[in-house]
């Protein structure tokens, strides 16, 4: 416990939310590995697992879980995801999984718009040139709610009076917000990663799993690959994928070499869930 609490004393820098429960404190102090009388390192967690185990005789996981597909918005590539997480875990969680998934690795801000799909409020005639803007889904539906990561990210939205459709946005930081709290009431969510490149990902609720037997997310299926950090958006991708795939082209060494110091590679579901594993230390 006295070293649970040195840890927390060590990471917390005063930009937590004010609140008496801690999730991401409490998850960073117990997963970290101390040494214990023996002089063995272990991980706290771990050790209340086997614990409880034994007691109870069996598995001690049984949560409400969402199996989420992620499909990344492409001209011409198919790419997506789909991934099982935890209704307890927050949407903070949720952007980290989604950079594993992707081969990302968190250089850029990122947002989630949470879409008001129950009441199917979609554009009205006067609202239809708005339709491109980041905050909408692209089948037409309003935003409800944004997540921002950074206080400093929302570039004017929230300024009273900035534009008609967005004066009833809500905004709220992203470690703030666990997933239960719209999901399964809301279906349609909309991530966005990385403003230069503009890296949107439509997110489905496909099904909610009543009784789900892991503690962690994981990914069970997908297909492509996703584009490499700072590419240069969507033409930049197929500029990219071009070169990688004309060995006579003058780039083509450079560029492939380029694109190995990026962590770009071919989807591998287990490759993800090591990723994902590494993540998270469950």
């Amino acid at each position: 416990m006295r070293a649970a609490c040195e840890e927390v004393y060590m990471i917390d820098d005063g930009s937590f939310p004010q609140s008496a429960v801690q999730k991401f404190l409490s998850l960073h102090a117990s997963r970290r590995p101390y040494k214990n009388q023996k002089g063995e390192y272990v991980c706290s967690h771990i050790e209340l697992y086997k614990d409880l185990e034994a007691l109870f005789g069996g598995n001690i996981f049984g949560c409400r879980a969402a199996v989420l597909k992620l499909t990344l918005d492409l001209e011409k590539q198919n790419v997506w995801r789909r991934i099982i997480i935890p209704l307890t875990y927050s949407f903070y969680d949720l952007h980290k999984v989604i950079q594993k998934a992707f081969y990302w690795v968190d250089y850029h801000l990122h947002e989630f718009y949470v879409c008001d799909d129950t009441v199917y409020q979609f554009l009205s005639p006067d609202e239809r040139h708005w339709k491109t803007h980041p905050l909408y889904h692209r089948e037409g539906i309003k935003p409800l709610l944004t997540l921002y990561c950074d206080e400093e990210d929302d570039y004017g939205f929230r300024e009273e009076g900035y534009l008609p459709p967005f004066n009833d946005v809500g905004f709220r930081h992203v470690k703030e917000v666990d997933l239960l709290e719209y999901i399964p009431r809301h279906r349609k969510f909309k991530y966005r990663y990385d403003f230069g490149d503009n890296w949107e990902i439509y997110i489905d609720v496909e099904e909610v799993i009543e009784n789900y037997d892991k503690n962690y997310p994981i990914c069970i299926d997908g297909e492509g690959n996703a584009p490499p950090e700072d590419v240069g958006g969507k033409w930049g991708y197929e500029e990219f994928l071009e070169i990688i795939n004309d060995k006579e082209h003058p780039e083509h060494r450079d560029m492939l070499a380029w694109a190995e110091s990026q962590g770009y590679g071919d989807f591998d579901v287990e490759e993800v869930n090591k990723r994902i594993k590494l993540c998270f230390d469950f």
